[in-house]
């Protein structure tokens, strides 16, 4: 389930939502270009490690590092193709400085679920989709009905409204993270669900606060 894109026009440039994507890539490549050794390194000194994290107090610098650095290319482009899809219109409805509060709300929200979760975990957590799974929350309660083109591997094409598509996203997200936690045996890597889902809800809540801020009349749409 691949959301292509939205039909959901904005009115403002996109500012910020390039500058995050910018600032993502930039940090990945500097470090993926030094090579797998200096980059598993970073990985270590830039993402966030539960039990250390839990251990030194709390400290905020890991949760920011965290969210600008990625595992690998899969990862950094994924996360940036959702960012692109669902963010521009989030920007347009709040603003900048409500929109970074929501970032970075979002990310600190995944830290502390996923911490939560498995505190004892020595396995850093790195990435922005805490962060981009806030956006998605408030998505949701600005433009439920929204159209997002979704492709369905391998041969299925067909849109949805936002709030279907986004729904089944998160359903995915929390039983996902539950069969994690009922099957995971030992400290291993994989895919941070609690971390989406804890971001998911910050979100959405900050949605439903600033639910109609910046409304203009009847939500446009376009043919996709």
């Amino acid at each position: 389930m691949i959301p292509i894109r939205d039909a959901n026009p904005t009115e403002r440039f996109p500012l910020l939502t390039l500058a995050l994507i910018a600032i993502n890539t930039i940090v990945f490549v500097m470090h993926w270009e030094k090579g797998s050794e200096a980059f598993q390194e970073a990985i270590q000194e830039l993402g966030l490690i539960p039990s250390v994290w839990v251990a030194s107090s709390f400290p905020l610098e890991p949760v920011i590092t965290s969210m600008f650095m990625h595992g690998d290319w899969g990862h950094l482009l994924g996360n940036m193709w959702y960012f692109w899809i669902f963010s521009d219109n989030v920007e347009d409805r709040l603003g900048a400085w409500r929109f970074l509060l929501l970032y970075f709300l979002s990310g600190l929200g995944a830290v502390i679920l996923q911490v939560v979760a498995r505190p004892d975990s020595m396995v850093p957590m790195v990435g922005a989709s805490g962060a981009i799974s806030g956006v998605l929350g408030t998505y949701m309660v600005f433009f439920p009905q929204a159209r997002v083109l979704v492709w369905w591997p391998p041969f299925f094409l067909g849109t949805l409204p936002s709030g279907l598509f986004i729904g089944l996203w998160f359903l995915i997200q929390f039983l996902s993270g539950g069969c994690q936690a009922v099957s995971m045996e030992g400290d291993v890597g994989g895919v941070a669900y609690w971390a989406h889902v804890g971001g998911f809800v910050v979100g959405w809540l900050l949605g439903q606060v600033w639910r109609d801020l910046g409304r203009r009349g009847p939500q446009r749409s376009l043919v996709i």
